[in-house]
């Protein structure tokens, strides 16, 4: 299957509020971290702080000399008594982001508000509104969040996992094939100028790993456009990570004696980055 990116085209990219990527981290490496009573990790300019493995807040430092240091920016989370994410904030000098979960008895997502808070001034600030989704009904086994302001409608599982997406000029769809110990997870949409839907993006898991991920062209036919590989160790930890973006990274993952990770490389076209992880425990 053709998978190099090519010009001009648009890669498909499947609905996301961002709920489940609000927290940086896995539910297995927040297992961890609570296991081994680790109370902060330092990565480069970052600091994550945590408690009994919920993590409390981010803070980004920068040196602007050798005596001084300036927080630029700083994140916070709250939970509540069943230890579920109810706000996510993060402030800067310009901007401040808000996110605002609320659930029902069952742990469902009833209530959903993301904003932005532009600083263009001192006496002139401007706020965005992303998402305000409400409960509209739950039938079928599935919670539908509705923005009436945009016309949005959002279908979740019971476990809160996004499986549709109804907007007024688009329609995405998830659905799901097994094979053995492989899972397909496929998105498909269609735009009001479609007569059917088309395959948009291919999540494959392998032993309930994610070891590649397709997203086909929006633009210029059917035919797969980025390609994710994902290669794990005998553990199942990811090791190495590689795309076929015109913008080609690669990434190899190392681990520590308590299974996090311990040093990422990626690798770009013409540069590289690379994290160091260091933990401090309890």
């Amino acid at each position: 299957m053709d998978c190099v990116a090519r010009s001009p085209s648009r890669p498909y990219s499947a609905p996301n509020l961002e709920i489940e990527s609000l927290i940086p981290f896995s539910i297995s490496e927040l297992s961890l971290i609570k296991a081994n009573k680790i109370v902060k990790i330092k990565e480069n300019e970052k600091t994550y702080y945590f408690t009994d493995g919920q993590l409390d807040s981010i803070i980004i430092k920068i040196g602007v000399s050798r005596k001084k240091i300036d927080i630029i920016q700083k994140t916070k989370y709250n939970y509540n008594s069943k230890g579920k994410l109810i706000q996510r904030t993060v402030k800067d000098i310009f901007v401040e982001y808000s996110d605002s979960i609320a659930y029902n008895k069952e742990g469902r997502i009833i209530q959903y508000y993301s904003y932005q808070i532009w600083n263009k001034s001192k006496k002139k600030k401007i706020k965005t509104v992303y998402h305000n989704l409400n409960l509209l009904k739950v039938e079928n086994g599935l919670t539908h969040l509705v923005d009436s302001t945009k016309n949005e409608t959002f279908l979740f599982t019971k476990e809160n996992k996004l499986i549709k997406r109804i907007l007024d000029y688009q329609i995405d769809s998830l659905f799901t094939q097994n094979t053995n110990d492989t899972i397909r997870e496929i998105w498909t949409y269609k735009t009001s100028n479609d007569s059917t839907f088309k395959k948009g993006e291919i999540n494959f898991y392998h032993n309930n790993l994610l070891v590649k991920n397709q997203r086909f062209s929006m633009l210029t036919g059917n035919y797969c456009q980025f390609e994710e590989i994902r290669i794990y160790n005998n553990i199942g930890q990811l090791i190495r990570i590689e795309n076929s973006h015109t913008r080609a990274t690669e990434s190899f993952i190392t681990y520590n004696d308590y299974g996090l990770k311990r040093e990422v490389l990626t690798k770009y076209l013409a540069s590289f980055r690379y994290q160091m992880f260091y933990y401090l425990l309890n």
